[in-house]
């Protein structure tokens, strides 16, 4: 708790499987009893008074890496917890409830540039459904450098960044630069040595459609135009992951 946000924390990250050990629930109810800390476990969601989450990290910072070592676990955490994808309720549920926490794990310097690079994606991936586009953008340029310096440049996780970042640049109006990095992942994609598999040829004419469109934009344009065009690319990279992922 110490290391995510104080407030709202869902009891999913507090645990170890799909159900809390007992050995959690007593540690819980110790500091419920305590007053260390707000909530019930029924409700499942929990809180913590930010003096008291200071000096639980004063705490542990005393203790050699141990902080350092529960940041990279809280990061490592919500990489695999948040959703990818925001196509139904139940992930966008999802999402709202870690969002907050993922902000401030990506806070965190770590090592693990694989779940940074991957945690950004997902946060931006949010923020465009919030419409917070500036930022949208921030953590999708975040992390595409980030997946370069974990997987290189032409891995398929560093191209789903790029990808992202196109989305992104479009929203905020830059059409000319959206096509331009849009151009640059079409150029990626036909280098990968698949591209007779029918998930490759899909993926190919997801791309040409979404550049098509996008060069079609302007300031006039319709913002289903913009919605569809980033649908398409949506769905290259889908057909992609599909085809690279037989072939790995």
């Amino acid at each position: 708790m110490a290391v995510l946000d104080n407030q709202a924390i869902p009891l999913g990250l507090l645990q170890e499987g799909d159900a809390l050990a007992m050995a959690e629930m007593d540690a819980l109810q110790v500091l419920l009893d305590f007053s260390l800390i707000k909530g019930d476990a029924e409700l499942g969601f929990f809180s913590m008074h930010p003096l008291q989450q200071l000096s639980t990290q004063n705490w542990l910072r005393l203790d050699g890496s141990r902080l350092k070592d529960w940041e990279e676990h809280c990061l490592v955490l919500l990489s695999e917890r948040m959703p990818k994808t925001v196509k139904d309720e139940e992930k966008r549920r999802a999402c709202s409830i870690l969002f907050p926490h993922a902000r401030i794990a990506v806070s965190y310097e770590s090592r693990r540039l694989d779940c940074r690079s991957l945690l950004l994606l997902k946060i931006s991936t949010y923020e465009e459904l919030l419409g917070r586009y500036q930022d949208c953008y921030q953590h999708a340029v975040q992390a595409y450098e980030e997946s370069i310096e974990a997987h290189g440049k032409t891995s398929k996780k560093t191209l789903a960044c790029k990808m992202r970042v196109a989305m992104a640049v479009a929203y905020l109006g830059k059409r000319d630069e959206a096509s331009r990095l849009l151009k640059e992942c079409q150029t990626t994609v036909n280098r990968f040595p698949i591209r007779g598999s029918e998930e490759a040829k899909k993926a190919k004419s997801a791309y040409r459609s979404a550049s098509t469109m996008f060069n079609l934009l302007d300031e006039d344009s319709e913002r289903s135009t913009a919605a569809a065009a980033f649908t398409l690319l949506q769905e290259a990279l889908e057909w992609y992951r599909a085809c690279s992922d037989k072939r790995m």
